[in-house]
């Protein structure tokens, strides 16, 4: 099994021999979400999406439809980004798919639908010196597929003044000292709270605030 695994002086878009471990592969008895996820990824590799592809992963593929409450799609992409573990431009989607940019653009829908889902975040990444759009997996993805269960995002809606300013002060409480948050996540999870209650006053003042400094 490769997805998850540290891999010294490598990454995701190299090109691999895996024909000697093809020969051998047995598929197991019984899926977990880790085993179904990583026979995705190694089938998705240079595959173009085609429909030999599809055809190669459809048991791994009707375990974690069923698990995860995912479409196709966006399983190949939760596989890809679980395994990259850094944010992803579309560009690089699509060397790992062998698939040009604007291919893997016709995917937006699927990728909406993640971030409508709070499993993936936008997180800006550099190519060359170049910043461009890019995705990554909400913190906590990793850690319930890799125990073998689906992702359940924090709840962030249906507050009152006095509960949003709970949350508001115990997340940051949390992260104060904790040297994997960055400024950039709380500034994501922040603006979730606030566009996850949009009945607050303060909620409608805050956007109000971000939508004046970003015009």
């Amino acid at each position: 099994m490769r997805i998850l695994e540290n891999q010294h002086n490598s990454d995701i878009f190299e090109d691999n021999d895996f024909e000697k471990e093809e020969k051998a592969y047995v598929e197991p008895k019984e899926w977990t979400i880790i085993t179904a996820l990583d026979r995705v990824l190694d089938k998705a590799r240079d595959s173009e999406l085609s429909d030999e592809f599809w055809s190669s992963v459809n048991n791994p593929l009707a375990y974690l439809r069923e698990r995860l409450e995912l479409t196709n799609i966006q399983i190949v992409l939760v596989a890809i980004m679980a395994e990259a573990g850094e944010p992803l431009s579309w560009r690089k989607f699509g060397n790992f798919l062998h698939c040009s940019r604007l291919a893997t653009m016709c995917y937006s829908e699927e990728i909406e639908g993640l971030l409508a889902k709070r499993w993936v975040i936008r997180r800006g990444t550099r190519e060359m010196g170049i910043g461009f759009e890019g995705f990554a997996l909400e913190h906590g993805v990793v850690t319930a597929l890799r125990h073998n269960k689906t992702y359940v995002p924090e709840k962030l809606d249906g507050f009152n003044e006095q509960q949003f300013m709970d949350k508001l002060e115990s997340h940051l409480d949390k992260n104060l000292n904790n040297h994997n948050s960055s400024f950039e996540d709380d500034e994501i999870w922040m603006l979730q709270l606030v566009e996850a209650n949009p009945h607050l006053p303060l909620c409608v003042n805050s956007k109000r605030k971000v939508y004046h400094h970003n015009n």
